[in-house]
């Protein structure tokens, strides 16, 4: 054999790894994908959770006391007649629904 044929077969070999490599890093790139939307959808659904979970302790909280409840319902019919203590109680429990989303 002489220097060309070796050098056209170095050739081939080289260009057969680099085919190789961009099929696996292909192959890598879909993976990398499925599993990024797959963590997404998680990541929606445990949102989406948390919210739901947040809901669920102010209802019981206003299904379970009745001055807060009752500051609620007052604060939602009538803002400006509120006591301090009324304002506050409803301050509060709306902090904690928006800080629970």
């Amino acid at each position: 054999m002489n220097w060309e044929a070796v050098g056209a077969i170095g050739d081939f070999v080289g260009g057969a790894a680099v085919l190789v490599t961009l099929v696996y890093l292909v192959v890598q790139l879909r993976q990398n994908t499925v599993l990024l939307r797959q963590n997404l959808r998680a990541s929606r659904l445990d949102a989406m959770d948390s919210v739901d979970q947040g809901g669920r302790h102010i209802r019981e909280r206003l299904l379970t006391n009745r001055e807060i409840a009752e500051a609620y319902r007052a604060a939602l019919n009538d803002p400006a007649g509120l006591s301090a203590a009324a304002a506050w109680q409803f301050d509060l429990l709306m902090m904690e629904q928006f800080y629970s989303m």
